[in-house]
């Protein structure tokens, strides 16, 4: 899938080999577009799934993929040490938690990065469905607990 005869695939370069396999592959199933942020949209079950292709300050080009789980809400008490015992469980990526709409609210998201070089469509595949699990088995964790969080998005 990405180009082998380089020591480094440029965003550009890994961005367009990741869509046309993705729509050749997965498009009949979900829809996969592109947006203008560069990034690939895969609306797909529960919650969608961002792949975004950034080049490090080495060089190397990066998929990152990210998952929402849970948007704008005020995290309770005890919020963080729960992350922390379901780290464990992801079976690959980790928790991202960034800043919300509101200056006491935080997103959610199950996020992951592969480099490009060598990557191939199995692989890629295979990550994005790992996020993917991984953010709708938080969400059912998450909707089971009282009083529910709040927040919106992909459980909301």
């Amino acid at each position: 899938m990405m180009p082998q005869d380089r020591s480094t695939t440029t965003p550009d370069e890994a961005r367009q080999a990741a869509l046309a396999e993705l729509q050749t592959t997965w498009g009949h199933q979900i829809d996969i577009s592109p947006n203008n942020y560069g990034s690939i949209y895969l609306s797909m079950e529960t919650t969608s799934v961002l792949c975004r292709f950034e080049q490090l300050s080495l060089g190397h080009t990066v998929v990152e993929l990210e998952s929402p789980v849970l948007l704008d809400f005020v995290p309770p008490p005890g919020f963080y040490e729960m992350l922390l015992l379901h780290q464990a469980r992801i079976e690959f990526g980790s928790f991202q938690i960034g800043a919300g709409m509101e200056a006491d609210q935080i997103m959610l998201t199950v996020n992951g990065r592969l480099f490009a070089d060598g990557l191939t469509s199995t692989h890629l595949k295979r990550a994005i469905s790992m996020i993917h699990r991984s953010a709708k088995d938080q969400i059912e964790i998450l909707q089971r607990i009282t009083p529910p969080l709040g927040g919106s998005g992909p459980y909301g």
